[in-house]
């Protein structure tokens, strides 16, 4: 039997330099429906498949001295510059997922009191989403 990933190892990247004090994300793939219902189809709805769309969406701990925190993330989606990102655990042997994409939200958020100061975003993919098993 395989022991699942650990949540621990597994990180976003933004080239090589994984997303700063990362404490959650995921990837989400989409593929659209095309309607084809038609006065053939005896009142049941009809589809096809249509695009493909993905996106990831992260959140971390704020630390103002971070080198791929809240302020590279904001510089990059200031400039509209796109990012080539990973989902990785870095580990061998094991998938990871890359892709190509733009910041299309970013988040700093204030807790309560005493409470840590976090960031959140979306990364919306342009192009596919390849698989590919790290060395």
């Amino acid at each position: 039997m395989s022991c699942p990933v650990n949540t621990t190892v597994f990180k976003l990247y933004n080239n090589t330099t994984a997303l700063s004090k990362l404490t959650d994300g995921s990837i989400s793939l989409n593929r659209e429906m095309i309607d084809t219902t038609s006065k053939d189809s005896a009142g049941n709805r009809e589809i096809c498949p249509g695009l493909f769309s993905a996106s990831i969406s992260f959140s971390g701990l704020h630390a103002d001295a971070d080198t791929m925190g809240f302020s590279a993330l904001q510089a990059a989606m200031v400039a509209d510059a796109a990012l080539t990102v990973k989902w990785s655990s870095e580990v061998s042997g094991e998938k990871y997922y890359s892709a190509s994409g733009h910041i299309s939200s970013l988040e700093l958020n204030s807790g309560g009191f005493e409470e840590n100061v976090t960031y959140s975003g979306t990364i919306e993919i342009t192009g596919a989403v390849t698989e590919g098993t790290t060395v």
